[in-house]
């Protein structure tokens, strides 16, 4: 959730007033042994926000509620495609980082992970991780190597 630098800096805070004997509030916070009963009450409801966008992007094929985004799969490879006044712009439809549905954002035009955030300019090239690749899918070249 893009929170690696921020939890960095404070870590690093927190190791040095440890060493300098000085207070900090966040130790408990960051505590790894810091298992309590809330948090066991709690892991059900964790589990399932973190759950509940991959499962949904799995189950929901119909995806009516766009305007101009329409869905198929050519040559085994599930694809997006949004039209706009430039033509289409064909995507595949999967994450590469660990194969989650993508989500078209209408209003920054990008597509985006639900499941961790990575995203996608309008034409597939990775604009933000944790994945490294793009989305994009050349329809010439992949249709002309499926005819050979």
């Amino acid at each position: 959730n893009t929170w690696g630098m921020t939890n960095s800096i404070i870590g690093s805070k927190i190791i040095s007033d440890l060493i300098l004997n000085k207070k900090n509030k966040y130790v408990e916070l960051f505590n790894p042994k810091r298992l309590s009963i809330k948090l066991f009450i709690k892991m059900p409801y964790y589990l399932f926000s973190q759950m509940k966008s991959f499962i949904g992007s799995k189950l929901n094929k119909n995806k009516k509620w766009y305007n101009n985004v329409s869905f198929e799969k050519r040559n085994g490879i599930s694809l997006a495609i949004y039209k706009d006044d430039n033509g289409k712009h064909i995507v595949k439809n999967k994450c590469p980082h660990l194969g989650c549905s993508l989500i078209f954002n209408e209003v920054e035009k990008t597509w985006d992970c639900p499941c961790h955030s990575s995203r996608f300019d309008i034409d597939g090239k990775c604009i933000k991780g944790p994945s490294f690749y793009d989305i994009s899918y050349d329809e010439i070249k992949n249709d002309d190597l499926t005819r050979n």
